[in-house]
This record gives structure tokens, sequence and C-alpha cells, in this order.
């Protein structure tokens, strides 16, 4: 049996791996690779006494200089519209769309943050696909590739949505102990507030847009409360564990919360384990308006509850 690792999703359509770092670093820095060969050239010339040479070399440096700041500059603002498209994409349910466009962009992703964003968007897309053993693996790679130079605050709610997303997945597969760490690890991020190392790195709120990688951390699931999230994650996991009372009183502890915090695939997920769990608890109960059994949100819904 093969070993998941979210593999089929950091493949392109032409079969290419889209998540090595080296050929972002080449796009990136290659042009800026030839700076100091050919100032090496200027400086060989004056030492010779020509002109010339020193000339020729001094000005491709220069050149080269001023295109590397150019493509590197080209590269941030394509890699930050790659990865919003990828998001809307998959905020409209193109699944296959929201992957291309996340995998076109962290091909071209050297910086940490990019390289957290994609993989956190296609960890969503194999989520919502139902291909949650890839999630995971998916989430996990996000994880990993959050930057260390971050604003704690900021990778805080990044961990906090990455560790959700990673609880719920597992709790999908029916792997409760793994469910169980990764929410913990979760609502660890939840705790604290802003420090001192915040004020002297957290440019978040400074208007920089993608130039800023805490700006970039801000934009992942930017309309989602973390805390709405992890709730219904607690609940789900409620049922998983055969408490259906717990996930009932989870889910009811604030309704408005969670009406305001979550997608619509979620609240579709909200709704169907509410009625779950009140039909464990009488049989005798039937939903007064059962919701549409044939929409994406409901068919995703059905497949996390297995």
């Amino acid at each position: 049996m093969r070993a998941v690792d979210g593999d089929r999703y950091l493949a392109n359509a032409r079969g290419q791996r889209v998540d090595r770092r080296w050929f972002a670093g080449m796009l990136s820095f290659g042009v800026l690779l030839l700076v100091c060969p050919l100032s090496c050239v200027g400086l060989a010339g004056v030492g010779m006494e020509s002109d010339v040479a020193a000339l020729c070399g001094f000005a491709l440096a220069l050149v080269m200089l001023i295109a590397g700041a150019v493509t590197g500059w080209v590269l941030i603002f394509r890699v930050a519209k790659r990865l919003g498209a990828a998001q809307n994409r998959l905020d409209a349910d193109d699944v296959a769309g929201a992957v291309a466009e996340a995998q076109s962009g962290l091909m071209l992703a050297f910086r940490a943050d990019f390289r957290t964003k994609a993989f956190h968007v296609l960890g969503l897309a194999a989520e919502r696909a139902g291909d949650f053993d890839d999630a995971t693996a998916l989430f996990d790679r996000a994880h990993v590739a959050l930057p260390a130079m971050a604003a704690p605050l900021r990778k805080r709610r990044a961990t906090v949505l990455i560790e959700g997303h990673r609880a719920l997945a597992f709790a999908a597969l029916g792997r409760i102990e793994h469910a169980t760490a990764s929410l913990r690890a979760a609502e660890a991020g939840t705790q604290g507030g802003k420090g001192a190392v915040d004020l002297l790195l957290d440019d978040g709120d400074w208007g920089l847009g993608s130039i800023s990688m805490n700006s970039v951390l801000m934009g992942i699931e930017r309309r989602k409360d973390p805390e709405a999230y992890l709730q219904l994650v607690r609940a789900l996991l409620a049922r998983q564990r055969g408490e259906p009372r717990v996930a009932l009183d989870l889910l009811h502890a604030d309704q408005a919360r969670l009406a305001a915090g979550l997608t619509p695939h979620e609240r579709e997920l909200a709704t169907r384990l509410e009625a779950e769990c009140r039909g464990r608890l009488d049989p005798a109960y039937r939903a007064p308006t059962p919701p549409p059994a044939d929409t994406p949100a409901a068919r995703w819904a059905a497949r996390v509850l297995g």
C-alpha cells in the first residue's frame, strides 16, 4: 500500500514536482549570482589598466543587479496573485482549479511564508476533495514551512488553523489520538497575547501586503474565526468518541459565533452533526427542515462524517 504523503498534490499536470525549493531559489537569485563574477571582471580590468574591461564588467554587474531585483519583485507579486486566486477558486468549489493555482504559486515561491500558505491551500483542497490522508500530510508541510522570523502572534494564528484542519482530517479518518493531539496543538496556539517580540517583528498591520511575511500569514483564511472552527472540531471529535451529548453542548455553546465564523461547508457540517447527534439521543427526532443532500457542501459533510 502506498504511503500517503500528499505527493499527488505536489505534482502538476505534466508530472513535475512543484515543491522543489531550489528551483524557486534559482529563479529568485540566479541572476544575482552573476553580479560577483562580473564585478571581479571589472576589478581585473582595473588591475590590468584596461578601461574597456573594467567598464564592461561593472556595467554588466549593475545590469544584473537591477535585473535580479526586478525579478525578485515580479516573483513576489506573481506568487501572491496565484495563491489568492487559488483561495478564491476553492471558495467557489473549484478544487482542481485551486490545486493548479496553488501549485503554480508554490513552484515560484522561495519565501517560507508563501510556501506555508501554498501548502495550506493544497491541504484545504485535499480536505475539500475528501482526501483526508493527503490533507494531513500537506498541513504538516505547512507547519514545517512556517517562517522562523515571523512575529509569534501571526505564527500562532497560522498554527491554530493548520493544526485545526489536521485535527478535522484525522477525525474524519477515525484516528482519534492523532486528532486529539493536533487539536491540543491548535488550542495551545490560542494562548497568549502580543508580546515584546511582536512589537519588534510584527509589521502585519502596516499595510505592506505581500511584501510582509506577517501579512501573508494573516492572509491565510483571513475571514475565518479560528475559535469558531476549533469549537466545530471539538464537537466532531466528541461525536467520533461516541459522546453525542457533549457534541451538542459544544455546538450550542455559541451558535452565533459558529454561524458567523465558519465557511458554508463547515456550517453544513455543523448542521448535519447536530441533526445526527440529536437523532442518537432521541430516535424519534426528525429534523424540521432536512438540508439538501445533493450539494457540494452536503457531500463534503457526509464524507467527514463517514
